[in-house]
This record gives C-alpha cells, sequence and structure tokens, in this order.
C-alpha cells in the first residue's frame, strides 16, 4: 500500500472509529444519522479508490454495488425505518453481489446455488409458518436473504485464507443479523434486558463489518 493510501485509510478507519463511539453512547436525535453516515462513509470511501482505478474488473463493481445496496437498504431501515420490505430486498442484492465475488463468475455454481437457496427459503418460511401461524412477503424475503447470506459465509470461511479481510467482514456481519434478529424476537421470550445487550452489539458488529469489506475491496485491484 503507498504512502497516500496508507494516510487515507488510517484517517478512514479513525473517522469510523469515532462514529462507532458515538453511534453506542450517543443518544440524542441525530444517532441514527450518524449510524447512517458510518454506513455511507464506507461507500464513498470504497467509491474513491474506483474512480481512481483506470483498469476495473468484475470484482470493483460487485462491491461498489454490494456497498450501494447496503447504503439504500439503509435508508429504509435506519433512517426511515419503514418499506422495510425494500430494505429487505436491498440487503439481499448486496448479498448477491458478494456471492458473485466469491464465486468468481462461476456460471455453473449459480445454478445449484438459485435451487437450492429456493428450496431451503421455502422449507425456512414452511417452518417459520408453522411457529408463528403468519405468512406475510416480509417473512419469505427475511428467510430468502437469510438462507442466502448463510451460504455466503459458509463460501467466506472456506476461502477465508485466500480474502480474511474480506470474509471477517462478512462473518461479522452475519453476526450483526442475528443480533437484530434476537433483538426483535419477543416469540423466544428473551428478557428484555438481554435484548438490549443484542441491540447494542448490532452496531460493534455492524460498523466493523463495513470497515473490513471496504477496506479489502478499496485494495482489491491490487489483487485482480
Amino acid at each position: 500500500m503507498k504512502q497516500n493510501d496508507r494516510i487515507i485509510t488510517c484517517l478512514f478507519v479513525l473517522a469510523e472509529i469515532v462514529l462507532l463511539f458515538f453511534s453506542q453512547f450517543y443518544n440524542g436525535l441525530w444517532i441514527n444519522y450518524l449510524r447512517y453516515g458510518a454506513v455511507a462513509l464506507c461507500f464513498l470511501y470504497v467509491s474513491f479508490y474506483f474512480a481512481k482505478n483506470k483498469q476495473r474488473n468484475h470484482s470493483d463493481w460487485f462491491f461498489l454495488l454490494g456497498l450501494f445496496f447496503t447504503c439504500l437498504a439503509d435508508i429504509f431501515l435506519i433512517l426511515q425505518n419503514k418499506h422495510l420490505e425494500m430494505g429487505i430486498t436491498a440487503f439481499f442484492i448486496t448479498q448477491i453481489c458478494y456471492f458473485l465475488y466469491l464465486t468468481k463468475g462461476i456460471k455453473k455454481v449459480w445454478k445449484y446455488y438459485i435451487i437450492v437457496n429456493c428450496l431451503c427459503a421455502i422449507v425456512l418460511f414452511g417452518a417459520a409458518y408453522f411457529i408463528t401461524m403468519q405468512h406475510s412477503m416480509m417473512l419469505f424475503l427475511i428467510c430468502l436473504y437469510g438462507v442466502t447470506f448463510s451460504g455466503n459465509v459458509l463460501l467466506a470461511v472456506k476461502g477465508f485464507g485466500k480474502h480474511a479481510l474480506f470474509s471477517s467482514g462478512l462473518i461479522m456481519f452475519f453476526c450483526c443479523d442475528i443480533c437484530v434478529g434476537l433483538s426483535n424476537s419477543a416469540l423466544l421470550g428473551i428478557p428484555v434486558s438481554v435484548e438490549a445487550v443484542f441491540f447494542w452489539l448490532i452496531w460493534i458488529f455492524y460498523i466493523p463489518s463495513q470497515v473490513c469489506i471496504s477496506i479489502f475491496a478499496a485494495q482489491n485491484r491490487k489483487r485482480a
């Protein structure tokens, strides 16, 4: 990494640490904007290197689009806290982008991936309906997203040595989503105090996950 790149990356990480600190200990009206700012900064950081790099490859696009749809999802889920189906759909597209990177465009994998994902999502949706006796498009999207994300985590763990920083980011991202589920699940009978801990952990996992993915994406051009 060149000296200028080191300085930019250090400033980026420092800014994210400050935003993470305020996201955890500041409880004012601007809290959600600070949290969203941490996510948007990741997209801007990668966009800077995307614009700087004249020899782009498919991986550059996968990461840029993945972070773009992450930002889009958080507009619905963090800033607006409505149109949740749109937010989950955007996160699903993010995972598709990361899947395309992890498989390096191997088309024979895509066919089986789509079939297995759809079947697993249908089974999970059926199980969720049996437990809750409720069905909705939102529930199906969550099941499809969860299955897709789980598959990506398995692929990331399998290839951890090739892209450790990206894999670490994806695993922390997954832990964040688990905390989101546990902090909003009244069906499990989790005490309110414990739910609060899971809610606090959401950002402990989420912001570092996006930072890891972004730094890997920014440096990816060197490994193309």
